[in-house]
């Protein structure tokens, strides 16, 4: 577990996770800390999954434009989709 008490330390923390070997670190959390790690720079890849239901609304993962680049994508049959995005 991770416990930061600011931006800086959350940067710091994540940059020192990154420069160890090893596999892919996840980062489970809802929309705000999603906004908190993009808002950040610290998202070197997206794993979106899209379920078709309409709620009506919702929060936002990317409060302002991001560029990203499409990487991958499946639909299964359910009609879920799974897509994964690297930022530009």
């Amino acid at each position: 577990m991770l416990v930061v008490k600011d931006d800086k330390e959350l940067v710091e923390a994540v940059t020192r996770l990154k420069q160890k070997s090893g596999k892919d670190i996840g980062i489970p959390g809802g929309v705000r800390t999603g906004q908190t790690f993009s808002r950040l720079s610290l998202v070197d890849e997206y794993h979106l999954v899209i379920h078709p239901v309409a709620i009506g609304n919702g929060k936002r993962l990317f409060t302002s434009k991001v560029n990203l680049e499409l990487v991958s994508s499946k639909v299964y049959h359910s009609g879920v989709i799974r897509v994964c995005y690297h930022p530009k």
